[in-house]
């Protein structure tokens, strides 16, 4: 599939039906969008918390980095997480 538009949008769904989850699985990422899926509420919330400060990390980018696909002020270090770049 290619994408036919570049959005910096990532969804969260949380839906029981997998007949929606299949659509949207093959509809969403074909327009751009960062899908992550969960059947139940539980199970969203604890995706929620493990991606948040990687989705807060993109806002900031996305505020401060003339081009935040290749960021010069807020960088990830492997392994260690991120560091504010002061030179």
């Amino acid at each position: 599939m290619s994408s036919t538009r570049s959005h910096d949008v990532t969804v969260l769904l949380i839906e029981d039906e997998a007949e929606i989850r299949r659509f949207l699985r093959s509809t969403l990422p074909a327009h751009g969008y960062r899908l992550y899926e969960a059947t139940t509420g539980a199970d969203g919330l604890a995706q929620a918390s493990a991606h948040y400060l990687r989705v807060y990390m993109r806002q900031l980018r996305n505020k401060i980095e003339a081009d935040p696909a290749q960021p010069r002020h807020l960088v990830t270090e492997l392994g260690v997480g991120y560091r504010l770049r002061t030179e």
